[in-house]
């Protein structure tokens, strides 16, 4: 896959691209991390505006150290990527979802976010689909875990 064929799905256009593995459980999450932790320096974890450490057991992240539900307070992952960020907002434990930004795209980053979206498959062992914003029908990147590599599924433009 090269940028030229890709590029088109990249143009900033005001929304962010998401990366999703659906139908996840706590056990996904713990193997995300895990992964992540291994693979990538410079990880920062944010509780509502507070840097916090990213807990060890993905379930805290969820239900807290005493196993009850957190309250309605955000919790973000920041993932260093190009002059960027990969963003996880934990909105729930049913799905895994990233988010980045078109404008840190390009012929430099495009290997970068191929095997972030390896190292998520190979983790889970379950598709990851990378998509237009909070459209997982609009797919433009898809890892197979069948296959374990990442196919171009797009262009969703024009």
């Amino acid at each position: 896959m090269d940028w030229d064929t890709v590029a088109v799905d990249f143009e900033p256009e005001g929304a962010l691209r998401d990366i999703y593995v659906l139908d996840t459980t706590v056990a996904d999450w713990q193997l995300v991390i895990d992964a992540i932790r291994q693979e990538v320096t410079g990880l920062t974890f944010k509780i509502g505006d507070e840097i916090s450490e990213l807990p060890i057991d993905a379930a805290e992240i969820f239900y807290g150290a005493q196993g009850e539900p957190i309250p309605d307070v955000m919790r973000h992952l920041y993932v260093p990527f190009g002059e960027g960020t990969l963003n996880c907002h934990f909105f729930g434990e049913y799905e895994i979802e990233f988010d980045l930004s078109p404008r840190d795209m390009n012929a430099e980053t495009l290997p970068q976010l191929i095997k972030f979206l390896k190292l998520l498959g190979n983790a889970t062992g379950k598709p990851v689909l990378l998509t237009m914003e909070n459209v997982q029908e609009e797919q433009i990147m898809r890892f197979e875990p069948s296959t374990g590599e990442v196919v171009y599924v797009g262009p969703v433009w024009g």
